[in-house]
């Protein structure tokens, strides 16, 4: 049923949708049901689905998997993909930053906007 409902949002694409999608984000350890919230919030064209994503972002671990660093380079789409000019400098900052693989991804949703 969740599952359903997050397909639902990604393609309305619903401002209103922001803080349900982001409290699915930190209310749910499910992965496919994380990945699907943050593809909903970067649809959403909404400034205010920034800030949950970037959280994701900047997650900090001791140990970075697999799994946290698929979740960091959704977010970096999702975020590229809100349209907003707030994106660009959001994107722009994770460019510049250490980790190669999401500078690269920073670079590519960039090259989108």
């Amino acid at each position: 049923v969740v599952r359903g409902a997050l397909l639902g949002l990604a393609t309305l694409g619903d401002p209103a949708s922001v803080p349900f999608l982001a409290r699915l984000l930190t209310d749910n350890s499910d992965e496919a049901l994380q990945l699907g919230a943050i593809a909903a919030l970067g649809r959403t064209g909404s400034t205010d689905a920034i800030p949950p994503l970037l959280a994701i972002v900047n997650r900090r671990q001791l140990i970075t998997t697999k799994r946290v660093q698929r979740l960091k380079l959704a977010a970096i789409e999702a975020i590229g993909r809100t349209g907003v000019p707030a994106a660009r400098d959001v994107l722009q900052g994770i460019a510049t930053g250490s980790d190669a693989e999401l500078s690269a991804e920073a670079r590519r949703a960039l090259s989108l906007i």
